[in-house]
């Protein structure tokens, strides 16, 4: 049996004093995609931090690769293969497209996998290639939205984390970055944890969907084969997309 690329056991996180997350358990497999669904405020965010390394680990356990990270930096977490794309996309906005992509360039972290480099990103999200030369603070949102995801990828991860990537763009982005999530989810062996409020969207990648609410899961399906009811799950996460 393949062993999960990630999995979190009985997580308890939060901010400072504050506990957020409260035992919380899944285990993603390489190629997969799981969605995070849940209404404002219940911990989707959260969750995505806690695994990146950047809120208070209270409690649980979190495994990458085997490899127990919980208590390791942000930086430890990146270099085994952790790609994290915030909502706020966080790019260099004085450096070019190039450069913001060139700067997180590494080596993936497991042997044999298919190398990302400036080319292969340009190729997967060809709007970057015609901005190469512009600076981070002259593209549009959905065009930092894209150079987030490709600076992600030039870390070569093995588990991509996305928080929201399609919130607040506009429709002809939208369809762009659905398109390469498309390739990635279809092209090799990275897992994708994905965070998405609009149900739809998620279940445009993926039956395996968890809904968070208050910090704990309700809802998991288990099996990626059977597709999960979406209006239970526009119920539970409170938005009716019909």
């Amino acid at each position: 049996m393949r062993e999960s690329i990630l999995s979190c056991s009985q997580l308890c996180s939060g901010w400072g004093e504050t506990q957020v997350l409260s035992d919380i358990s899944f285990k993603l497999d390489a190629g997969h995609v799981l969605a995070i669904l849940g209404r404002n405020g219940v911990g989707k965010s959260t969750l995505l931090s806690s695994v990146v390394g950047r809120t208070t680990h209270k409690a649980g356990t979190i495994s990458l690769a085997g490899r127990m990270i919980e208590k390791l930096p942000v930086y430890e977490r990146a270099k085994l293969g952790i790609g994290f794309v915030p909502q706020e996309r966080e790019i260099f906005p004085s450096l070019s497209v190039r450069e913001n992509l060139l700067v997180a360039g590494k080596k993936p972290a497991r042997e044999g996998a298919r190398l990302w480099t400036l080319d292969r990103v340009v190729d997967l999200m060809p709007r970057l290639g015609e901005r190469i030369n512009n600076g981070g603070s002259q593209l549009s949102g959905g065009e930092q939205q894209m150079l987030s995801i490709g600076r992600a990828l030039m870390g070569n991860p093995s588990v991509l984390l996305l928080d929201e990537p399609m919130e607040g763009l506009a429709p002809v982005i939208i369809e762009g970055l659905i398109q390469a999530l498309h390739r990635l989810r279809s092209e090799g062996d990275l897992a994708i944890l994905l965070v998405e409020q609009h149900v739809s969207l998620a279940l445009e990648f993926t039956n395996r969907v968890i809904v968070l609410d208050r910090g704990a899961i309700v809802y998991d399906n288990a099996s990626a084969e059977e597709k999960p009811d979406q209006a239970r799950l526009e119920a539970l996460v409170g938005v009716s997309e019909h």
